[in-house]
């Protein structure tokens, strides 16, 4: 017996009495029901989801034959209404008519064979037996599931057994006996398939290859389908019309107008740089030709600090402070000359009057603090150096 959702996949909404019901735990119950439109996972798509008696269904299996739902809650029955939940049975019924052009073409037109498959909330991924895949190929493929969709190819299904298989020319081995549903593509396919599909692969709409990864040394393909693949593209056309707008530029020569933006960003890195070293060198000359202890700094950016830090370490013969009121109070220590006693004697009763932070080992500290009290700091390190 042809089973319901086949025979009528776009049916949402029924009556139907209930079976028989299995009590899972305090909260989930096995039902299952005289007739049923709820589709059970199976061929690689998941199961329907909706409701039974208001209740959720949260799964739908095949089990001895039969169908069962399993349900949050227990209905009261004996007659219950059931809902489909529509925009998810659509959804999958597209990505599975989808994924069934998708490896058809790969296989009539380039003789690449499919290894698996994933239909996703978002993307629909497909595994080929092959360790690479050129963009021309790519090309192909596309150009010709665009052709096939706007032919509108109705979708087939014809009921078979294990001797009647011989008489279609399937695209690869069926995983079932005895009763065998084939899924045609008008004209052009034949593959053995439990699944629910769309009547005409016009309802596709679109598809989309958006990328491919290694997987296992295959080629694993990344689609978008239907709905999915439009609102892919709005979102890059508004990205793209974002880039044409930013860079003064044409859609096709975007890639170039970003290859000579890096080489600026590169250029503009390197004076960056450049002006850096320059500036560092400036700063170590005045506080070396300098006889003063502390050095206050007002927006440096840290990092040149840092670096001037590190260069003044090797050449000081004093205990030196640097101060940068940049986003905070910044300061370093340098005390190459003098044993890390001093530098506790710092931490105990200098670092305290800023709230100050920070580490270090001889020859050089840094941390932060508190502009609050900076000018009693100052003053204690002079009379401390």
């Amino acid at each position: 017996m042809i089973k319901k959702y086949y025979l009528d996949n776009r049916k949402y909404n029924f009556e139907t009495s209930i079976k028989k019901i299995v009590k899972i735990d305090d909260n989930l119950y096995d039902i299952e029901l005289k007739e049923t439109y709820f589709y059970p996972e199976g061929g690689g798509q998941p199961a329907d989801r909706g409701t039974i008696d208001s209740l959720e269904v949260v799964d739908v299996q095949k089990k001895s034959g039969g169908v069962v739902h399993r349900v949050k809650g227990e209905p009261k029955g004996p007659l219950v209404n059931c809902i489909i939940d529509k925009n998810h049975r659509d959804h999958y019924m597209v990505q599975h008519t989808g994924q069934h052009l998708i490896s058809a073409v790969l296989k009539h037109e380039l003789d690449i064979d499919t290894l698996s498959v994933h239909l996703g909330n978002l993307y629909t991924t497909i595994e080929i037996n092959r360790s690479d895949i050129l963009d021309s190929e790519i090309a192909v493929l596309e150009d010709k599931i665009y052709d096939l969709i706007s032919q509108g190819n109705r979708v087939i299904y014809h009921e078979t057994d294990d001797e009647g298989l011989k008489n279609f020319n399937i695209r690869r081995e069926s995983k079932y006996k005895g009763y065998i549903r084939i899924v045609e593509i008008e004209n052009f396919d034949f593959v053995p398939c439990g699944g629910v599909h769309l009547s005409n692969i016009h309802e596709i709409g679109l598809i989309k290859i958006v990328g491919y990864d290694k997987i296992r040394s295959h080629i694993r393909l990344n689609a978008l389908i239907g709905k999915n693949a439009y609102i892919d593209y709005r979102t890059k056309d508004r990205v793209t019309n974002i880039l044409n707008k930013e860079l003064s530029t044409q859609t096709e020569d975007i890639p170039n107008s970003i290859s000579q933006l890096k080489k600026n960003i590169d250029t503009l890195k390197l004076d960056k740089k450049n002006i850096s070293e320059l500036y560092i060198k400036k700063l170590e000359t005045e506080i070396k030709s300098s006889r003063e202890t502390v050095f206050i700094y007002n927006n440096i950016p840290k990092e040149i600090v840092q670096k001037l830090g590190v260069k003044l370490t090797n050449t000081l013969t004093r205990p030196t402070l640097l101060i940068n009121k940049h986003e905070g109070l910044n300061w370093i220590l340098i005390d190459s000359k003098s044993e890390e006693v001093n530098y506790s004697n710092f931490k105990e009763n200098l670092m305290p009057l800023i709230n100050g932070k920070g580490g270090g080992k001889k020859s050089i500290w840094q941390g932060t603090g508190d502009l609050d009290g900076i000018d009693t700091f100052i003053d204690k390190f002079k009379l401390l150096a």
